[in-house]
């Protein structure tokens, strides 16, 4: 038995060689609706709107404006002749500044998350072309390269798919059902459920790391290896930075600005609109809570906070997919033609 068939046993006992076209290890990303273009069907599409998110407090301003209307019609209360404008003016500009302040930065954060997990799949697809591209050896090696390639490009999809399963929080039955296949090839039937990235990368390491011990990898061409190691190393770091809440004072400060302006605003108005002053009311209330929901909703980019099917906020499950599909593709191609030198 040669020294590339022993490395084989050691690396994965009793595992057979996949071929290129190996059964997907992921699961079909979720299917996404029809997104309506009318203006009816966007204002009646509430399965993603925060407008139903905004709901109790709207009912609980009208209810103010509503109790108002009956002290001052029903009960003589004539004293909110007394209350100006001026209050609830004050109070909005402050609370414009807070409120533009953090959908500013929502905005900003949810963007720079996106692009952290692009960069993570950008990353491990390098991390596959390069090892392809560089990889070759003999007649006596090529199972072994069959395999060492197999399992560098399986653990950069492992590395995308259980982050991803972090990032969005997933359950624990889910996090079972994905992650079943990528263990039950990596550690057996009695795999655990819970895998950290971090360790997966280190077990890409050390197949790098073979590879050039055993001269399949030159070293001078092991620079672009490393680099992607690095790269996804970076990613999983920034990824997991995003995770981080929104100031807690912060966030205390301008849900009291949002209800001592919804509790002004009406006052001014009873004695001119009665009964009628609660759909003013309603429909600020509407829009600033709508816009503060908004805002918690993109800080928590890779959250499920979908009302009704719980789609994530951008589908990293279709991005893991294409991924796969990339990896098995420059394995099938570059792996078979590369005919780089030994040395």
């Amino acid at each position: 038995m040669g020294r590339g068939d022993n490395q084989v046993q050691a690396l994965q006992p009793g595992l057979p060689i996949p071929d290129d076209d190996i059964a997907t290890l992921l699961p079909p990303p979720p299917m996404r609706a029809a997104f309506p273009t009318t203006v009816c069907g966007l204002m009646c599409h509430m399965s993603s709107s925060v407008l139903w998110d905004a709901r109790w407090m709207v009912c609980f301003h009208c209810g103010w404006a509503t109790l108002l209307a009956a002290a001052h019609i029903v009960g003589g209360w004539n004293d909110l002749d007394e209350f100006g404008t001026n209050a609830f003016r004050e109070v909005g500009v402050a609370l414009s500044l807070l409120l533009v302040h953090r959908v500013t930065l929502a905005y900003n954060h949810f963007w720079e998350a996106r692009g952290y997990v692009s960069g993570l799949q950008i990353g491990c697809r390098q991390l596959v072309r390069s090892v392809c591209m560089a990889t070759s050896g003999g007649p006596e090696h090529q199972e072994l390269l069959a395999l060492l390639r197999e399992s560098i490009s399986r653990r950069a999809l492992l590395v995308f798919t259980a982050q991803r399963l972090l990032l969005e929080q997933a359950g624990k039955q889910e996090t079972v059902e994905v992650l079943a296949p990528f263990l039950e090839l990596e550690l057996g039937k009695q795999s655990p459920q819970v895998v950290e990235p971090q360790a997966v990368l280190a077990w890409i390491s050390e197949d790098v790391r073979t590879l050039l011990c055993l001269e399949l990898l030159p070293h001078m061409l092991a620079g672009p290896s490393f680099q992607a190691i690095g790269m996804i190393d970076e990613s999983l770091s920034r990824t997991s930075k995003m995770l981080a809440e929104f100031p807690i004072p912060y966030h205390h400060m301008l849900h009291l600005a949002l209800l001592i302006f919804g509790l002004l605003l009406p006052l001014p108005f009873v004695t001119e609109y009665r009964w009628f002053v609660a759909m003013p009311t309603a429909c600020s209330a509407l829009f600033l809570y709508s816009l503060e929901y908004l805002s918690r909703r993109l800080y928590r980019a890779y959250g499920r906070d979908s009302v009704q099917e719980g789609v994530p906020l951008f589908c990293m499950a279709a991005m893991g997919a294409a991924l796969e599909t990339d990896c098995r593709r420059i394995r099938g191609t570059v792996g078979k033609s590369s005919t780089l030198p030994v040395g």
